[in-house]
């Protein structure tokens, strides 16, 4: 039984990713796109707070752009934080659908 619930759970992931890659570029994945711009740019929030910056600003844009306006920090720390951040942002969000019983 554990075997075909892991077979299921990956049957599963799989068709959810074929899905997005054929929608991506519709409205239906729009809402999706926004919430990991919005991840993107809290990570930057989120390292400019943790070396000592302030966030003045984070701004979503309807073209899928955005940015996250800062005051001092550690401006190398800021910048490579994006695409790490909001990876790990999401693996959280995934791994914490999990039922670990």
């Amino acid at each position: 039984m554990k075997n075909f619930n892991k077979i299921t759970e990956l049957i599963l992931i799989t068709a959810s990713l074929l899905t997005i890659v054929i929608l991506w570029d519709t409205k239906i994945i729009y809402p999706v796109k926004l919430m990991f711009i919005l991840f993107h740019e809290a990570s930057h929030a989120l390292a400019t707070f943790l070396t000592g910056g302030k966030i003045v600003g984070i701004e979503l844009n309807n073209n899928l752009s955005g940015g996250c306006v800062a005051e001092g920090g550690s401006n190398l720390l800021i910048a490579l934080s994006g695409y790490p951040g909001s990876f790990l942002i999401a693996a959280l969000l995934f791994f914490s659908a999990y039922n670990k019983n």
